[in-house]
């Protein structure tokens, strides 16, 4: 999401979509050292790697559609956001969290 409101300002520069997806990663990696003996998550392996297969077959797609002229319809552009959505969602469901604290399991 955050991704798209920075493409407002210019849609076709690359910083706009990966500086978003870099912040996020890098604050998702510290929040996981922070809480690395509080929480103990469980890895669904099935699912991250079809997310992983799913997501790289999407940046073909978005790599496809960088070029205007080859793809003047978006065609490979709106087959990169189908393709991101499913890996986001395959991505979202491959854990299990429980709080070491107590006996509470978070599954998405």
């Amino acid at each position: 999401m955050i991704s798209l409101l920075t493409q407002e300002k210019d849609p076709w520069n690359i910083t706009y979509t990966f500086l978003p997806m870099v912040l996020f990663e890098v604050l998702s990696i510290a929040l996981r050292v922070y809480y690395w003996r509080k929480v103990e998550v469980k890895y669904n392996f099935k699912r991250l790697i079809a997310s992983i297969i799913i997501l790289v077959v999407a940046g073909q797609f978005f790599i496809n559609g960088l070029d205007e002229k080859k793809d003047y319809l978006r065609f490979n552009h709106g087959l990169w956001h189908m393709f991101a959505g499913v890996a986001h969602y395959f991505g979202m469901n491959c854990t299990s969290w429980k709080d070491s604290g107590s006996n509470h399991v978070v599954e998405l």
